[in-house]
């Protein structure tokens, strides 16, 4: 499963569309909010039966992390 938090940019928006193209059996979710996004990352994997995915979280529109994880409590990664 893919999603992204609001406040994305363009130039940013294009990079995680491009990086959908590249996984198959991709699920896409709309944006969340960044209040408590952990409980609710957990949640709609579950609901969409997704075992990992990818999170992209902007700050202050310059900086993009990439949060990949294993749900519901497993290992995860920022870059």
């Amino acid at each position: 499963m893919v999603f992204s938090s609001h406040g994305i940019s363009n130039t940013f928006r294009y990079l995680v569309k491009d990086i959908i193209k590249l996984i198959p059996n991709t699920k896409v979710e709309s944006k969340l909010e960044r209040k408590g996004i952990r409980n609710v990352i957990n949640d709609l994997a579950y609901e969409r039966s997704c075992n990992n995915y990818l999170f992209f979280d902007c700050h202050k529109h310059i900086d993009l992390y990439m949060w990949l994880c294993k749900s519901p409590n497993g290992p995860s990664i920022k870059f």
